[in-house]
């Protein structure tokens, strides 16, 4: 674990009330085709019903055997000074709709921890989690996509918690690859872990792994507040404030659907105007 302390504490208050363009306005119009043109992510559906008969059951807490834990959306999650650290600093800087959605992603990633062969450390995953979306928030957004300046400036925050460097990399990689599944899946599991529980919750991919209670108790806990639209918004500043920083990632798509002048160069340009004969 990153830290054993058990102190008291009061919990963030609940905020109530991908082509990835095309998957904002309808998730289940074309996943496969989407992570396999974007991501080289390939969907085996024959695999499906062995997810939906995984998630049948209640997620297995051995993990959580002797560690203290908290009960959100009637889910027992890790709970230390540090994780609850990490939420206050997501719900200071987060608008609402993105608070709601990294809390969503770490409750969906805390239920599939069990399903992998090697199982993450639960604190590196909900540090990694929760604080994923900072590069999209006032306060964090520097020059890089918005992926690296979250992870960036969460690697900064958990080093001042005396974070180990391993565990700083572990943050770091799951933060800026949870955009990139077709490689974030073949790293350590809280690197895995982290992104699948994000897909889930911002475009519902792989959502059989999970009981469909679940996923209703976590929504009810922490509505998506318009998130379609508010994420897309946000993802459109970026291309207009910075597009460089869109032109190899899903932003792109965003740029070209909804942001007129956008135009990203292009790969097979760069190859062919090489400078080199050959």
């Amino acid at each position: 674990m990153l830290a054993r302390q058990a102190e008291p504490h009061p919990i963030g208050r609940q905020w109530s009330a991908p082509e990835s363009a095309r998957f904002l306005e309808d998730p289940a119009s074309s996943l496969a085709d989407w992570l396999l043109r974007m991501h080289g992510v390939h969907i085996d559906t024959r695999r499906g019903a062995q997810a939906r008969k995984a998630a049948q059951s209640p997620p297995i807490t051995h993990q959580l055997q002797g560690v203290r834990t908290m009960l959100l959306a009637g889910i027992d999650v890790i709970d230390s000074r540090l994780v609850t650290e990490c939420i206050d600093l997501a719900q200071t800087h987060s608008s609402p709709y993105l608070f709601n959605h990294v809390m969503r992603s770490w409750l969906l990633a805390t239920l599939v921890a069990p399903q992998a062969e090697v199982k993450p450390d639960l604190e590196v995953l909900a540090c990694a989690v929760i604080l994923h979306d900072l590069g999209l928030t006032k306060t964090y957004e520097a020059s890089e996509r918005f992926e690296v300046d979250g992870a960036n400036a969460a690697r900064t925050f958990l080093k001042g918690h005396g974070v180990d460097a391993r565990n700083l990399q572990l943050v770091w990689d799951a933060i800026a690859l949870h955009t990139t599944h077709s490689i974030a899946s073949h790293k350590e599991p809280e690197v895995a872990t982290c992104a699948a529980g994000i897909g889930i919750d911002i475009v519902g991919f792989g959502i059989e792994r999970v009981r469909p209670e679940d996923v209703a108790a976590i929504n009810a806990a922490y509505p998506r507040l318009g998130i379609k639209q508010n994420f897309k918004d946000d993802l459109c500043g970026i291309v207009h404030r910075k597009p460089q920083t869109t032109y190899d990632n899903f932003v792109r798509d965003i740029g070209e659907r909804y942001v007129p002048g956008y135009k990203a160069p292009s790969g097979a340009d760069f190859l062919q105007n090489a400078p080199y004969p050959e």
